[in-house]
C-alpha cells in the first residue's frame, strides 16, 4: 500500500513538474550555420537559435510553414531539433538557401502557476485528484495520511504513521498459509 501511494504521488508530482506544451513561431536563419567536422548524426550543419525559455529537458518538434517546405526539403533539415539550455539546435545536411519560418512545439515546459515563469498553452494537469487551486491562485497538492512535507519542501512518507504493527507480517501465520496452499495444490 505504501509503495502504491508513493508511486501515485510521484506520478502526480512528475506531471506537475514537467507537463507543459508550448508552440512558438520561429525563424531559422540562412546565415550563422556551422559545419561540425566530427559529426556522427548525418546532419553535419547546425545552428543554435537562442531563446531563454528553452532548456535541455524539453522535447522539440519543428515544422516549417508550408511556403518553406521546398527550402527545408533541399537543405534536408532534421525536424526534431535538439534543445540545449537557452537555445534550439537545428541540424541539416546542407545550409538552407534562405530563412525558414517554422512552428516549434516544445513538450516538457516547466509548469509555473503564478509568479512568472514560462507560458503554457496547454498541459495535462488539472485541479482534482489531489490537486486544488489555493486562495492565492497557486496549484496546491493535497496530501493524505502517512505523507508529509520534509525540510526540502518535498513530499515524503511519514514512516512513523505509514507502517504500523498491523502492517507487519506474522511469520507463523504466513508459514501456515503457505503450507495450506501447497498442500491443497498437491491434492
Amino acid at each position: 500500500m505504501q509503495a502504491e501511494i508513493a508511486t501515485r504521488l510521484e506520478t502526480v508530482l512528475d506531471k506537475l513538474e514537467k507537463c507543459g506544451l508550448v508552440t512558438l513561431e520561429i525563424t531559422v536563419p540562412a546565415t550563422g550555420w556551422v559545419k561540425i567536422l566530427d559529426d556522427t548524426t548525418g546532419y553535419p550543419y547546425q545552428i543554435d537559435i537562442q531563446n531563454e525559455n528553452i532548456d535541455d529537458t524539453m522535447f522539440p518538434q519543428l515544422i516549417a510553414l508550408p511556403e518553406y517546405y521546398e527550402i527545408v526539403k533541399k537543405a534536408q533539415i532534421y525536424s526534431k531539433g535538439e534543445t540545449i539550455d537557452g537555445a534550439l539546435r537545428v541540424r541539416a545536411k546542407s545550409i538552407p538557401d534562405s530563412e525558414i519560418k517554422a512552428q516549434l512545439t516544445l513538450q516538457g515546459v516547466t509548469l509555473t502557476i503564478s509568479g512568472g515563469g514560462k507560458v503554457i498553452s496547454s498541459g495535462d494537469v488539472e485541479a482534482g485528484d489531489g490537486l486544488a487551486w489555493s486562495a492565492d491562485g497557486k496549484l496546491a497538492v493535497k496530501i493524505g495520511s502517512g505523507l508529509k512535507f520534509n525540510e526540502d519542501r518535498a513530499v515524503a512518507a511519514d514512516t512513523q504513521t505509514v507502517i504500523t504493527d498491523d502492517d507487519m507480517l506474522d511469520e507463523d501465520a504466513t508459514e501456515q498459509d503457505l503450507k495450506n496452499i501447497l498442500l491443497s495444490e498437491s491434492n
